[in-house]
């Protein structure tokens, strides 16, 4: 999750790309009479008319290094971020080591919010050219904003991800291996509501059941966000009969956030009450997280665990993560029916894009459940935003 103060890194960086684009004007004896109309086109508003312009030019000289360098710029003033990523992705592919391609596409980074990617083009371009003074203005923008990160805010209106995920996992003491199919999706319907829901096929102890789940958030300013859902099984013979969760959000610092959650699980025989608590930090490229669960299985009594995880986000929107969990917890004995016990269990999870909308969603997970068993295995899934 990610820190959004786009508006002010929009006008700061802003007056960094015009001081750097005119130091690029006034040493560059290379540039064409004709790209510098076509510039002062586009630095006076009509972005539209000037990358016209620049396509016709490409029209007759694809190749044209100048010519692609300002098209790159020009999408970048227009708002065209992503374009104008991928326009210098191609520049720099072809020139890898040119300072002022590197500083292009570190500005655009920025102004995607990804200031991760912008510092690691920023202080490539400084190993090259030290003295290329508008980058120190750019790194400083991508440190501070790292330094102060902090969950994104709500998705943007339109945005709709689906998700299909498979999971296997072996368990010992003669038990059937679990195995499992989902599909989720979201979508962002309104400035301030996220619609979700999910389906998913489960196989455990020789039996199987079908799930299906619905939900909904509502984002308050940045600030809170409130959501509930609702779940019901086909067969229940481990999984609950229905379930219902609502959740509260609550960020208390730029980058801090408290979530307290409350799930009812009415399972054929008994039922299951949970509270949890967690508290979330951002530092740099990390996510740290910590969550307490308080069990109230029925006729039995309160039974607490403890999951600390770390996140790494080696390049966004890429990231790694390592999971402990320890306590004890309620879980289905396969007839209606709850067990208590010991667990203690541990993940390597992460997230990698595949393309510009194709993620690559996966976990390495090992997990014991008091004596009854362990179990171990994976999930694997494709993430696609469209």
């Amino acid at each position: 999750m990610r820190p959004r103060d786009i508006p002010a890194l929009r006008r700061r960086g802003a007056a960094v790309m015009l001081c750097a684009t005119l130091l690029a004007t006034s040493i560059t004896a290379r540039a064409e009479p004709d790209l510098e109309r076509i510039r002062a086109v586009a630095q006076a508003g009509d972005h539209a008319d000037a990358l016209a312009q620049l396509d016709a030019r490409l029209a007759e000289h694809p190749d044209d290094r100048d010519t692609l360098f300002l098209r790159a710029q020009v999408l970048a003033w227009s708002g065209d971020f992503a374009a104008s990523r991928a326009a210098y992705d191609g520049l720099l592919a072809a020139a890898p080591g040119n300072v002022d391609y590197l500083f292009g596409r570190a500005q655009v980074w920025l102004w995607l919010d990804e200031p991760a990617r912008a510092l690691e083009d920023v202080r490539a371009a400084r190993a090259l050219a030290p003295e290329y003074a508008a980058l120190a203005e750019i790194e400083h923008q991508a440190v501070a904003a790292l330094a102060a990160r902090q969950p994104p805010a709500a998705p943007a209106l339109g945005l709709l991800e689906v998700l299909a995920l498979a999971s296997w996992q072996n368990l010992d003491r003669g038990y059937d291996d679990w195995l499992s199919g989902m599909v989720a999706g979201r979508a962002r319907v309104s400035t301030n509501t996220e619609l979700r829901g999910s389906a998913a096929y489960q196989r455990r102890y020789g039996s199987d059941d079908v799930d299906a789940s619905a939900g909904a958030t509502w984002f308050g300013g940045g600030r809170f966000e409130f959501g509930a859902d609702l779940g019901a099984a086909a067969n229940a013979d481990f999984l609950p009969e229905w379930s219902g969760q609502a959740h509260l959000l609550a960020r208390v610092a730029p980058a801090t956030s408290l979530l307290l959650a409350y799930r009812h699980a009415q399972y054929a025989a008994t039922h299951n009450d949970t509270v949890s608590l967690t508290a979330e930090h951002y530092l740099d490229r990390f996510r740290l997280a910590y969550t307490l669960y308080r069990g109230d299985p029925a006729d039995a009594p309160y039974a607490y665990s403890h999951v600390a995880r770390v996140d790494y986000y080696y390049s966004e929107p890429n990231w790694v993560g390592v999971q402990y969990v320890i306590g004890e917890e309620a879980e289905s004995d396969g007839a209606g029916g709850l067990l208590v016990s010991r667990v203690e269990g541990a993940a390597v999870l992460g997230r990698h894009a595949l393309a510009s909308d194709w993620s690559l969603v996966w976990a390495l997970t090992w997990h014991e459940q008091g004596e009854l068993y362990q179990r171990a295995g994976f999930d694997v899934g494709l993430a696609r935003r469209f």
